[in-house]
């Protein structure tokens, strides 16, 4: 089950990426996923491109390896994914590769992680043998370099794949226009609200779903750590805005001396105003 400090966490310092929806067909993936004694067939394949971690002016690919067909919205929220691992649902492996070639990072996503809502980070023994790698398509083989576990539970995986790259569509607005716009001065709000620690507050700026989250006993505890991980308004830069209809994705920078982080606020429109949406 997903925490509220879960939750809060993954919503608000963007560990967790926000992926476009994918229109086009999966790709294909042959090979196996162990987590403990369970092994799984890896079937499908989808790539998506995003501006390089660690150098914007490149590029990186997430690739997803899945033992499941994913729908347009479970691509698009790692949460829905995320919950689908915990409840045994989905078996897949999330990889970033560089444009070098290089695995910069990855995700386990499985049942065996379930005190973990189902999802962790792991690094340093995945490893990329390209066979096709132009800009359009990613395929080749995907595997642990060595024996390895998390927490004593031994995983693995190898398999070989080809996905074509899927690009995000331009945003809606960028630049001055996003930074001026109703969704990006609803988020500031929101930040604005949740560094002050007043509740009330808080709970005007976000949509009567997600405000839910501090009707119950842990109210206290949800409102401190959304005051101490939210950034100061005047350090959130609005990078881009997409509207889809009454909902949209506010795309928020915040930059320090060990580099930035980069996180997807969720906004939707009600009663003609905008609120985040958690």
């Amino acid at each position: 089950m997903r925490t509220l400090r879960g939750t809060l966490v993954l919503a608000l310092l963007g560990l967790c990426l926000a992926l476009p929806a994918l229109s086009q067909s999966a790709g294909k993936a042959d090979g196996s996923y162990t987590v403990g004694d369970k092994t799984t067939n890896l079937t499908y394949a989808y790539a998506m491109a995003k501006k390089g971690f660690f150098d914007e002016t490149k590029e990186d690919v997430t690739v997803i390896l899945s033992d499941v067909a994913l729908s347009p919205s479970a691509l698009a929220d790692q949460f829905e994914r995320m919950h689908m691992a915990a409840d045994g649902k989905l078996h897949a492996l999330e990889l970033t590769v560089n444009s070098e070639k290089q695995v910069t990072s990855g995700t386990l996503l499985h049942e065996a992680f379930a005190k973990y809502q189902g999802s962790v980070s792991v690094a340093g023994m995945h490893q990329f043998d390209a066979k096709t790698f132009d800009g359009k398509t990613i395929a080749g083989r995907l595997s642990t370099s060595r024996p390895s576990d998390f927490q004593k539970i031994a995983f693995r995986y190898s398999a070989t794949f080809e996905a074509p790259i899927y690009r995000k569509p331009p945003p809606t607005m960028s630049g001055a226009a996003a930074k001026d716009s109703p969704q990006a001065k609803a988020v500031l709000a929101f930040y604005k609200a949740a560094r002050s620690g007043d509740m009330a507050a808080v709970k005007k700026t976000m949509t009567a779903e997600s405000a839910k989250v501090f009707d119950g006993p842990q109210a206290k505890e949800a409102l401190d750590f959304l005051k101490a991980s939210s950034p100061e308004p005047a350090r959130a830069e609005i990078e881009s805005v997409d509207v889809k209809g009454d909902k949209a994705d506010v795309i928020v920078v915040v930059r320090s001396k060990d580099g930035k982080e980069t996180s997807t606020m969720n906004v939707a429109l009600v009663g003609g105003q905008w609120k985040v949406s958690l």
